[in-house]
């Protein structure tokens, strides 16, 4: 699985769940058996299969909104099962 084929698989959980997002992704590989946040209560370990892809919120580049926090939305994307988790960011 290439890079682009990562982004397209976040970018497809995202856009079915309705979440708002600017492409392109940026991608990032994950050291194996690092463990993420993913929601209160919830850590997932990663493998060598394991990307970590974000992307721009559209209001982090609106000139009329003075703050964003967190600026982006991030996915987990597992190349071998091809699972994509939400990365809950506070």
């Amino acid at each position: 699985m290439n890079e682009q084929d990562i982004i397209n698989l976040a970018t497809e959980y995202l856009e079915k769940d309705g979440v708002a997002f600017v492409k392109p992704g940026t991608i990032r590989k994950l050291k194996p058996n690092s463990n993420t946040y993913l929601s209160p209560g919830h850590i997932i370990k990663a493998d060598e299969n394991t990307y970590e892809v974000i992307f721009l919120k559209p209001e982090a580049l609106d000139p009329n909104v003075a703050v964003i926090d967190p600026p982006d939305v991030r996915v987990l994307v597992n190349t071998k099962t091809k699972k994509v988790n939400w990365i809950y960011q506070m």
